[in-house]
């Protein structure tokens, strides 16, 4: 199996919600998720979302063409939520067995824009 990392945002602006682009995983086997806080304050949530609308491209070809309906998109198991007042800290999800067709990180400010702090996620994904 081989590993791969995915930069997802770095120093994104925590306050606004933000969706990251679709990731290719017809061709992994599972995958974990860390998300990095700068110090300054983030209150709001990161999640996981999958997506089985099917894709006949290129492997890794779609993140810019896959564009399912917004409601095609369903949580995989529950969000890291973030209410740091000023301490740089980090949360992560564990390595998650998948077998979808993409995967997405849904950030959801709650702040009402006031957040202070920016964020990086990461993805690591296995597969073949």
């Amino acid at each position: 199996m081989r590993s791969q990392s995915i930069t997802l945002s770095s120093g994104q602006a925590g306050n606004a919600s933000v969706n990251s682009k679709p990731i290719d995983c017809r061709q992994v086997l599972n995958i974990s998720l860390q998300v990095v806080s700068s110090a300054g304050s983030l209150a709001g949530t990161f999640q996981l979302q999958i997506c089985n609308v099917p894709y006949v491209g290129t492997v890794d070809g779609f993140n810019s063409t896959y564009s399912p309906p917004a409601a095609a998109w369903t949580n995989l198991g529950s969000a890291l939520t973030f209410a740091q007042s000023s301490t740089a800290t980090s949360m992560a999800v564990a390595k998650t067995d998948i077998s979808n067709v993409a995967v997405r990180v849904v950030f959801t400010d709650t702040s009402g824009g006031s957040n202070t702090a920016t964020f990086s996620t990461y993805l690591n994904v296995q597969g073949i």
